[in-house]
């Protein structure tokens, strides 16, 4: 990929599921005071979205971390405080948090934009939750996998089922089921799950 906005290679980044080798070169300032711009509007907005008991625990986790007291934290703190508010990051997150904040010239991260960080954070492992959730609704017996005809017949009837083409439908239940066992395991929905 060459020339794309810092936002899109990063969700790439993040997408990517092996190591990805970047060559990376400054841009045109006036897309980064955009994209700072975009930024901060975008940490705002995350921060809106946690109740205030909740943006009361995290400032003063966040203080604590904040030995000078100006209102910023470095990297590796962060990594820091994520754990002590129960978060463990994945290495891919711990990657994509620094590139991001060390390609926008930042050495220390400021609470609104750790708020934003914790928004993206949370997000996913709520998705991982509801994934996790979604599977033990088939498998019932606590199996570790559910059958893939039960999958099959599950997405025969649910809404919007009418659009989805033969051919689609075989790529799906290929997806779940890569080794042909006619078993889905949980590996297996999240493959489909990332790909649709």
């Amino acid at each position: 990929m060459s020339n794309v906005r810092l936002r899109f290679a990063f969700d790439r980044i993040k997408a990517a599921d092996r190591r990805v080798r970047l060559h990376i070169r400054k841009a045109d300032h006036t897309e980064d005071d955009h994209s700072e711009a975009a930024r901060k509007r975008s940490a705002w907005r995350a921060v809106k979205s946690f109740s205030t008991e909740q943006l009361q625990e995290y400032k003063m986790a966040f203080s604590v971390y904040d030995r000078t007291g100006h209102g910023k934290i470095s990297l590796r703190r962060v990594m820091e405080l994520f754990r002590s508010l129960g978060h463990n990051l994945t290495s891919t997150d711990r990657d994509v948090i620094t590139t991001e904040f060390r390609l926008a010239g930042d050495n220390k991260i400021s609470f609104v934009d750790f708020v934003q960080i914790l928004t993206k954070v949370t997000a996913s492992h709520q998705s991982d939750s509801d994934l996790m959730n979604a599977f033990e609704v088939f498998d019932r017996e606590e199996k570790g996998f559910f059958r893939l005809h039960e999958l099959e017949d599950a997405l025969n009837i649910m809404p919007g089922a009418d659009d989805i083409t033969e051919y689609e439908l075989a790529d799906i239940l290929r997806l779940a089921d890569p080794d042909g066992d006619r078993h889905v395991n949980f590996e297996g929905l999240c493959e489909v799950n990332e790909d649709i």
